[in-house]
């Protein structure tokens, strides 16, 4: 198939200042196909049919700048436009809700990627690090690979681009960098390239790091990305 003669580009881009919505980073979603099928998520093979998930908002004219930047990849005509009106009504009817200066439309973009490929080999979760140290945000927040993402933490989301033979490119999600989190709030290992410097990573809060449990060594020593 196409998919299977995908050529993976080296070049990383970077959305930053964007807002993440329904993202999960840390345990896989069941993928909308699986949905479909009715099959149920598997607890002792989280990875199963499953898919990392990147959701960001963003205003229309960030979505705008982006489209030019890659004006053919798959990912954007499938995005959902909002009023700020219809955003709030949605997602912020309790209040709460960032601001986003005088911006008139948003739009929501999904970004995922499979956790494990259809040879049978796990594939690494996007990784999850913070803009002080890697591992804190802006205010002193501890950010790990397992941190959850509650609706509305800002940061920025590092892609990749992947070229197919058959179909349009897609981005697919390939690190957050979280500058502001939302801790998440519930109702009841890394191992790509990753180009930190392009997050503008800021120097450590005074701290006790002892007490900074990070669940994973962050390096750069395996590529293996390979989610088709």
């Amino acid at each position: 198939m196409a998919i299977k003669e995908a050529q993976e580009l080296t070049n990383l881009a970077t959305f930053k200042d964007v807002y993440f919505y329904y993202s999960n980073l840390s345990i896989p979603v069941l993928t909308k196909a699986a949905k479909d099928k009715g099959i149920k998520p598997n607890p002792d093979d989280p990875k199963a049919n499953g898919e990392y998930v990147a959701k960001i908002v963003v205003t229309f004219d960030q979505f705008r700048k982006m489209k030019k930047q890659f004006p053919r990849v798959s990912n954007f005509p499938k995005a959902k436009e909002y009023t700020i009106s219809e955003f709030r009504d949605v997602f912020h009817a309790d209040g709460g809700m960032p601001d986003f200066g005088d911006a008139t439309e948003l739009v929501m973009i999904k970004f995922a990627q499979k956790s494990r490929s259809a040879a049978g080999r796990d594939a690494f979760a996007p990784k999850v690090i913070g803009i002080k140290g890697k591992v804190q945000d802006h205010k002193g927040l501890t950010i790990t690979q397992d941190t959850l993402l509650g609706n509305g933490t800002k940061g920025h989301l590092q892609v990749r681009l992947v070229e197919f033979s058959d179909f349009d490119p897609y981005l697919y999600p390939n690190a957050i960098c979280i500058t502001d989190l939302v801790e998440y709030k519930s109702a009841g290992g890394g191992g790509t390239e990753v180009d930190y410097d392009d997050f503008g990573i800021e120097e450590l809060d005074e701290a006790d790091l002892d007490k900074i449990s990070v669940s994973e060594e962050l390096t750069d020593d395996d590529d293996d990305n390979d989610m088709f």
